[in-house]
């Protein structure tokens, strides 16, 4: 796992095994779920989720009332930070006096605290300085009237044509071999200029935002390497594919008639995307194979069965960082078991810059990403939707 924003841009860490050594703290400190464990992967998301989240609402704040530092402290004079995670140690819930912190400076390093251990064992200074913090374990009372969340519907994609999605699956996979040859080409030392004239990087780069006139080279070398082998440009189709490693294993061996899976995760996803490509190559070759079809037509029946008005209006609520973004959390019971086995991602459609109150999905989770996004928000967030896991 890289190092998150929290990590980078707010702590200021560069080792990742500080990061994890420091993580392993905050995960024999944390309380413990009954429905959920933590681990290091899933605390550092969540941690790194609601410091994204309290930087987006703080910087409206500001705008609106002046205020802007929420469950933050920075002093520039000391390099002290302090930052509340809105996680809670495993004794009786007493506030935030058992509240859990990150507290330090990138020079002298990072502890984890409760507000009781900063009062009996901190200097004034930090003691000072966690009087200053604005404090929000709950930011369920921030989406009250967002008109971002105005849900009227939610519109499912159309049956995918399997050549049109074959035919964006060829182009991908051209891309990635064309990005591993010009990282090849790169390390034989060939000319960087001559290697810039490939249009695959002005494309790979404003993909991340970037312009290739103001990248240096190594930047660009690093956004090349990092390139993910994901969908972009068509949302259904990212679901379908990309999203197949969130399909409980019982229903990908009994649709793709495989006896077993591998047990690493990566293999795994490899092997599953593969399966799921030649399903569609097979398909758009013969239009007397439908299996591309009935997946769809599966996954859209499990999506349909939540599309009642009295259930869309009850869906809990992710903060998308990369979009800064208010998304909703689709349930889905694929296998009818009573607890969802992933979640679709909706996106609210706007039309000349207006919301419309009409939802798309644009991607999908797992039930642990799920956890963290919702856990994000507070506890009494996760409670209304205890009985998921």
């Amino acid at each position: 796992m890289k190092l998150t924003i929290f990590e980078k841009d707010y702590l200021g860490i560069k080792n990742n095994s500080y990061v994890i050594r420091l993580f392993h703290t905050l995960l024999q400190k944390v309380e413990r779920d009954p429905h959920r464990q933590w681990t290091h992967k899933l605390l550092r998301n969540y941690v790194n989720a609601t410091y994204e989240l309290c930087t987006f609402i703080g910087k409206r704040s500001s705008e609106q009332l002046g205020d802007s530092s929420i469950n933050i402290c920075e002093d520039d004079d000391s390099d002290l930070k302090i930052f509340f995670t809105g996680l809670y140690t495993s004794d009786t819930y007493n506030g935030l006096k058992n509240g859990l912190y990150f507290v330090g400076n990138p020079t002298e390093g990072f502890s984890v605290m409760t507000r009781k251990d900063i009062f009996e064992t901190a200097s004034s200074d930090v003691k000072n300085a966690l009087m200053q913090i604005n404090h929000r374990d709950s930011f369920e009372n921030e989406l009250v009237g967002e008109e971002s969340l105005c849900i009227n519907a939610i519109k499912p994609p159309k049956i995918m044509d399997p050549k049109t999605a074959n035919s964006i699956i060829k182009e991908h996979r051209a891309k990635i071999d064309k990005i591993s040859e010009i990282l090849d080409r790169i390390k034989q030392k060939e000319s960087f200029d001559e290697i810039l004239k490939e249009d695959v990087i002005k494309g790979v780069l404003e993909e991340n935002n970037k312009k290739i006139d103001l990248c240096k080279k190594s930047e660009i070398i690093d956004v090349l390497k990092e390139f993910e082998d994901t969908l972009k440009g068509n949302s259904w189709l990212h679901i379908l594919r990309d999203g197949i490693d969130n399909l409980p294993t019982d229903f990908v061996k009994s649709f793709f008639n495989k006896s077993y899976e591998v047990s690493n995760p990566q293999a795994i996803y490899e092997n599953r995307k593969k399966w799921i490509e030649d399903c569609i190559k097979k398909s758009a070759e013969d239009s007397t194979v439908n299996s591309f079809k009935y997946y769809q037509e599966i996954m859209l029946e499990t999506m349909q069965l939540m599309l009642d008005e009295s259930k869309i209006h009850n869906l809990p609520v992710m903060f998308y960082k990369k979009q800064r973004s208010y998304n909703y959390l689709l349930p889905m019971y694929l296998q009818n078991y009573g607890k969802p086995d992933f979640c679709i991602v909706l996106k609210h459609k706007k039309e000349n810059g207006k919301y419309t109150g009409d939802w798309e999905p644009v991607t999908s989770l797992d039930m642990d990403e799920v956890y963290c996004d919702i856990r994000v928000f507070g506890k009494d967030a996760i409670e209304r939707v205890r009985d998921w896991w």
